[in-house]
């Protein structure tokens, strides 16, 4: 807070950096400062007088003196009562002791909206799973507690019955608590962060590489790949073209399950794939350079039964984002993923001989530092088109089976 902040800021209370110092702005806009502490077991708002009368500095020395008072046992509300200015001391009466802060199950879904607002969340299973994982764990622990009595005790009663078997739950579930309490501080219903990981919560609980090693995603080898690539392939079926097509190109599977015709340009061979697409959420296009192989895959598809999208379900929707999962695990006899294709293409650029920085790229990764970035701001199209021409002729051969 600064003092030119004083005469500006709206009805509310408002905290300043100093612990327990607030600016109290009525309804009618009368500015007063108030202390907040605890002492003799009770809550206490002591007035430190009017914000007229006392400047930003001098309600900061009060406070300081009240803290200073707290620490050797003196009642908070005497210090400042030899002075008898009642005009200038403002006395809190015992109900307003009480804290006047909103609920944890009132103050949680309105920090959700906001954090929608400002992150600007474009799928709509972002604010659910927040609600969802409030609801389900913070909620039977914290909803009637006040958002600045909780505790850190409280937050590790929400956490440990789920931090060994739900990690990943637990994980997200404590980065919402964090940021909630995050607001709560920024809106002056307290000072700490009881969610905090790093020097606090990291002290109760172990980390999730100490009792659960990460698992990657199942790739194949390079033979098993091209071995199950030339097998979809045979059988001519849209699935098939959509998995070859998606290995071939080294994209995820939200990107190419759901591509359209309108991103290919067949003069340029490139397909843009669009931003909202885009994992790392650039606002610009990933463009991927098409091989000759992945050209014969789109020039097989029909566009008049497709339509908009390329690798279409019978109504014309996107197959299923699950499909080609499904059905390469089937191809190749043994569990593994389409990511592990983007594993797979990554072994094997590394194994040839292939440069790092064009490998990333095409696997739509960021590569080097930020500085490194602002400097490299090429995609390296035509560089990386040589890549994916060798990678295709490699994996599926000059022409398709």
């Amino acid at each position: 807070m600064k003092q030119t902040d004083v005469a500006k800021l709206p009805a509310g209370r408002h905290a300043d950096t100093t612990p327990g110092l607030y600016l109290n702005v009525k309804a009618s806009g009368a500015r007063s400062w108030l202390f907040r502490c605890s002492f003799g077991g009770k809550r206490l708002w002591v007035g430190l007088g009017s914000a007229s009368a006392f400047n930003l500095a001098q309600a900061r020395a009060r406070a300081q003196k009240l803290t200073t008072a707290c620490a050797q046992g003196e009642d908070p509300r005497l210090v400042f009562a030899p002075e008898k200015i009642e005009k200038i001391t403002e006395r809190v009466d015992d109900n307003e002791s009480e804290s006047l802060a909103p609920s944890f199950k009132e103050f949680a879904p309105e920090v959700i909206k906001i954090r929608q607002k400002v992150a600007q969340w474009k799928n709509a299973k972002h604010a659910y799973q927040w609600n969802q994982s409030i609801e389900s764990y913070a909620f039977p622990v914290l909803a009637n507690k006040k958002i600045d009595e909780i505790t850190r005790d409280d937050i590790i009663k929400v956490l440990e019955p789920i931090w060994m078997t739900k990690t990943e739950t637990a994980m997200r579930l404590r980065g919402r608590l964090e940021t909630i309490f995050e607001y709560a501080i920024t809106m002056g219903h307290r000072h700490d962060n009881p969610a905090r990981w790093k020097g606090a919560l990291d002290n109760f609980f172990p980390t999730r590489n100490k009792f659960a090693p990460v698992q990657h995603q199942e790739a194949l080898t390079f033979p098993e790949l091209k071995a199950a690539i030339k097998l979809l392939l045979s059988k001519n079926a849209m699935g098939g073209k959509a998995i070859a097509f998606g290995a071939l190109t080294a994209a995820r599977a939200q990107e190419f399950t759901r591509a359209k015709w309108e991103e290919i340009d067949f003069d340029n061979a490139v397909w843009s794939v669009p931003p909202e697409r885009r994992k790392d959420k650039k606002n610009v296009p990933h463009r991927v350079p098409l091989s000759c192989q992945a050209l014969s895959i789109l020039a097989s598809i029909d566009r008049l039964e497709t339509d908009v999208y390329i690798f279409a379900s019978y109504d014309g929707d996107p197959i299923n984002i699950q499909t080609p999962r499904m059905l390469l695990r089937r191809a190749a006899g043994r569990p593994c993923t389409m990511h592990g294709c983007r594993s797979t293409f990554r072994d094997w650029a590394a194994e040839n001989g292939w440069d790092r920085v064009l490998a990333e790229k095409a696997l739509c990764h960021s590569v080097g530092s930020e500085v490194e970035r602002a400097y490299q701001r090429s995609d390296l199209l035509e560089r990386r088109r040589e890549l994916m021409q060798a990678w295709a002729d490699a994996l599926i051969g000059k022409k398709l089976p």
